[in-house]
């Protein structure tokens, strides 16, 4: 599946249905990055700004902050949002990492929020990365822990895709003599350093985010990378079934504001 297509389809409203956590949790990665005035930082991934815009804030008008995206239509809704505010030191590209970092570099940090599987996928960006920042400069993630809602709402997806749950197997099938569980503080502190990263730190920040409904929790999750899954579910003539399983299930987080959705994330920077 072509993960740009999804966030091609869902750009439009990208973080801006409901608690709105995506900022939230953008902020974070912002402060633990200790961006600072005049300095030129990398957002990679940038979605729709949740990181991108409070980084501008801080570097002002004697710095610089470059998005890269590989989806054409969240650079199109982001550059629109640059250009109506009259945001100078911002610049945003539709670009792998490897294309835009081929003529650039010099960064004093870099950033990418939840963007750790494209990351991964090769040694070769952690090299990138490397080549791309100053010396000092400093790499910072933000990555998904285990979510509370994860288990239930995987489910309900199998059940209507008709997919059996079955045990995990992971660990009887490593690529590599070492695996690194990425969803941990440990593991993902293990693999920065692995890539070459020196004064490794990592923190885990989380906040209980309240949507006023169901509706309001649906229209999030229509708008995540997950609408691709509702959109073969929908294929499959069963969106009515599912949506009524994941509306009943979302009710066990119900009281009496609305919907409480803990959100958990793992904050880790390393130097060059």
């Amino acid at each position: 599946m072509d993960n740009r297509s999804v966030w091609d389809k869902v750009a439009a409203n990208y973080g801006s249905v409901g608690p709105k956590y995506w900022n939230w949790f953008g902020e974070q990665l912002v402060s633990y990055s200790a961006v600072q005035e005049g300095m030129k930082v990398l957002d990679i991934g940038f979605g729709r700004g949740a990181s991108l815009f409070p980084a501008a804030s801080i570097v002002g008008d004697s710095g610089k902050v470059e998005g890269i995206d590989t989806s054409a239509e969240m650079v199109a809704h982001t550059q629109n949002e640059v250009l109506a505010n009259q945001l100078r030191n911002i610049d945003v590209f539709h670009s792998s990492l490897e294309d835009y970092c081929e003529n650039t570099g010099g960064f004093d940090r870099i950033m990418c929020g939840f963007g750790i599987g494209y990351l991964s996928a090769s040694d070769d960006n952690f090299k990138i990365l490397h080549k791309s920042l100053k010396e000092e400069g400093v790499l910072s993630l933000s990555v998904w822990t285990h979510q509370e809602d994860q288990s239930w709402l995987t489910s309900v997806v199998n059940k209507h895709l008709g997919i059996t749950d079955t045990p995990d197997h992971a660990s009887e099938e490593k690529d590599e003599e070492e695996e690194y569980d990425l969803c941990t503080a440990t593991g993902l502190k293990s693999f920065i350093e692995s890539q070459g990263f020196s004064h490794v730190e990592t923190e885990i920040v989380e906040k209980t985010f309240v949507f006023s409904d169901q509706e309001e929790w649906w229209a999030d999750l229509n708008s995540s990378a997950v609408k691709n899954i509702i959109d073969v579910i929908d294929g499959m003539n069963c969106l009515d079934a599912f949506k009524k399983d994941a509306f009943d299930g979302i009710l066990q987080f119900k009281k009496n504001d609305g919907i409480h959705i803990r959100r958990e994330a793992i904050l880790v920077r390393g130097t060059k």
